[in-house]
């Protein structure tokens, strides 16, 4: 082959004509907002032939869209929750961070059906119930940090005694609901008694328990569903007597009201969090049942939490979406834990019918984090066809922009 030939094969050679519906790249045109201020749902809706994370994060938007009318009210379902179902994940350092405020947004505004969080997630926002996370930077001298018992998430920095404050105040909560748990015990305990002793004084009988021996009771666990919106109830509630009485040096600087846990309480939504002895929740169940041992040394197993219920009543809660066909979408923010059991309980609904990720994760690893929608698709998680993007951006820089540019926009009522 001479060099002329070379040439015009490898480097002046003519393109194919490319396929119809291909849009051309195009940014913002600024000028074309001279005479108003230009709105995040105006900026972000140019993004999309933008290329690289900008057109993810609008397509992530028109995705959120799709959701929104999914679950709009029909005229004859007023009051009635929304058929189809929107599941949001997010991990702790979110909710350290500001973006709490967003996530508490769409849970006070109803829009979305269930939650999965880590036990940092709720942790961290009783935490700022009672005390202040600061904003510092990536560069502080950490050993100096520790000498002064303040810890560092990234660029916040969270004084040890919010934490000592919050032991307080949830080992109180942990003690009322050891009450609960021990009563529905006795209750079993007295029920087998009485049925024994009818037994034995009716030896003979053929015609069976009588109603109210026969019926079967169960001992009452607590799930890690209920004890987050047992959290959210008494959030509200000022009187409660705290064990170590640090609550008194500290002011109680945010309402109740500014609580992901409190709102998602207040309005009937689950938060699921498979994982919740994995944080500082965890050392304080087992701080506390160490206390109620050593106290009581009765017959008391301690504060017991059955994980496996939540489990079931996920999956049966995407399970009869699927039963009454409708449909169900995720938005995923953050990776690992949270992602994995958002996407697990779609599969057992059969599929998502739409689904949003945004974090910063890469797949090459092999980890569930960095795995794109489509992987997703190849274990039943996501169906075949649906709508799916993944962002790959730090998302308390962009969903604050897609939350301004869809259900912020319209102040969409659930």
């Amino acid at each position: 082959m001479d060099s002329e030939h070379l040439h015009a094969l490898n480097i002046t050679a003519h393109s194919d004509e490319m396929p119809a519906g291909i849009p051309p790249v195009g940014g913002i045109e600024w000028n074309d907002f001279a005479d108003h201020n230009i709105t995040v749902a105006e900026m972000v809706a140019r993004m999309k032939n933008t290329g690289f994370q900008a057109t993810a994060v609008a397509e992530a938007t028109e995705i959120i869209e799709e959701m929104i009318e999914w679950r709009k009210p029909s005229p004859s379902s007023s009051g009635e929750k929304p058929k189809h179902q929107v599941l949001l994940g997010f991990t702790s350092n979110l909710v350290s961070s500001g973006l709490r405020s967003t996530l508490r947004f769409l849970v006070e505004n109803n829009h979305v059906d269930a939650i999965v969080a880590t036990a940092g997630a709720i942790e961290e926002d009783i935490i700022k119930v009672f005390a202040t996370t600061y904003r510092s930077t990536f560069n502080e001298n950490d050993e100096a940090l520790r000498e002064k018992h303040i810890n560092r998430i990234g660029n916040l920095l969270v004084p040890n005694d919010n934490y000592c404050t919050f032991e307080d105040w949830i080992s109180s909560v942990f003690a009322g609901m050891l009450d609960e748990q021990e009563v529905s015990l006795n209750a079993i305990f007295q029920h087998h008694f009485d049925r024994i002793s009818w037994l034995s004084a009716n030896p003979n009988t053929h015609t069976g328990l009588p109603p109210d021996l026969a019926e079967d009771f169960h001992p009452f666990h607590w799930s890690p569903s209920a004890m987050i919106a047992r959290f959210g109830k008494v959030l509200n509630d000022r009187s409660v007597t705290l064990d170590g009485g640090r609550i008194e040096k500290h002011t109680i600087n945010a309402d109740p009201q500014e609580s992901i846990v409190y709102q998602a309480w207040l309005h009937d939504i689950p938060i699921y969090c498979p994982a919740i002895t994995d944080g500082s929740i965890g050392d304080m169940v087992y701080q506390f049942n160490i206390r109620m041992h050593n106290r009581v040394r009765a017959l008391t197993s301690g504060l017991v939490i059955d994980i496996a219920s939540d489990v079931e009543e996920l999956n049966m809660m995407t399970r009869r979406a699927a039963m009454q066909d409708a449909k169900l979408g995720a938005i995923i923010l953050g990776g690992g834990l949270v992602k994995h059991h958002i996407m697990n309980a779609c599969l057992q609904g059969g599929g998502a019918d739409a689904a949003v990720y945004i974090n910063t994760a890469v797949e090459y690893d092999g980890s569930d984090s960095g795995a794109r929608p489509s992987e997703a698709v190849s274990w039943g998680k996501i169906k075949a066809g649906a709508r799916s993007v993944k962002v790959y951006a730090e998302a308390t820089v962009v969903f604050p922009l897609i939350v301004a540019a869809t259900w912020a926009k319209k102040q969409v009522a659930a």
